[in-house]
């Protein structure tokens, strides 16, 4: 089973506890006031369950694939598109069928978060296809939720595009693709060293969507 509630985020060692307080740091619990889930050292628990979820769009041959990505916290998923960050439970961007779905890791962090620290990032208007897409917000993303980053497969053909010319990309996709201004100085690197700087504050009062501990253990997301 993949059910890791009660352990700490990644970055962190996960030390031994032993009766009761072993009992209170592997059981799940969402406390009456929504506050933080705790560990027996008062740590913060990695009890929100991260998952992304991918659609295949179309292939180049020989060259790569083009895909559309979200990320899910306790079975809410959270896109970016031209109208900003959205959130749901149906995986409406997929049309509630993503190509994959599967889990990445467990988190000490919520979706309430998550839309909070990014939405200043990710703002309406902003969304470029090739430049700053939902493949670059599922990157961050998983940055900030558990310090790892999108597999390089779901965005080599953004990636590519990247290194052509305007002229290039407006032959290749018939005059469709307008590069977006609002988008022209957006950087992953500078978005997440924004959130390193952040820390642990952003920790707290961390209730609202998605809080406290979720994720069924070995099954669908509750």
């Amino acid at each position: 089973s993949s059910f890791r509630c009660g352990a700490r985020a990644a970055r962190q060692p996960v030390r031994s506890a032993m009766g009761n307080s072993l009992l209170r740091c592997c059981v799940p619990h969402r406390p009456a006031n929504n506050s933080l889930e705790e560990d027996c050292d008062g740590k913060p628990l990695a009890c929100n369950r991260v998952e992304l979820a991918a659609s295949e769009l179309f292939s180049i041959p020989g060259l790569a694939t083009a895909y559309h990505t979200s990320v899910l916290v306790n079975g809410e998923e959270f896109f970016f598109s031209d109208s900003g960050i959205f959130n749901d439970r149906a995986l409406t961007s997929h049309q509630g069928q993503p190509s994959e779905r599967f889990d990445v890791g467990w988190s000490t962090k919520t979706g309430a978060q998550l839309l909070r620290v990014l939405a200043a990032h990710f703002r309406p208007g902003t969304y470029d296809l090739i430049r700053k897409n939902c493949n670059s917000f599922s990157d961050v993303s998983l940055y900030y939720l558990l310090g790892t980053r999108l597999q390089g497969r779901f965005s080599a053909l953004e990636r590519l595009g990247q290194r052509a010319s305007v002229d290039l990309l407006n032959r290749f996709t018939k005059g469709m693709y307008v590069p977006n201004k609002e988008a022209e100085s957006y950087g992953a690197d500078e978005v997440m060293k924004a959130l390193d700087a952040l820390g642990d504050s952003d920790l707290e009062g961390a209730g609202g969507a998605s809080s406290g501990c979720g994720g069924a253990p070995g099954g669908d997301p509750g």
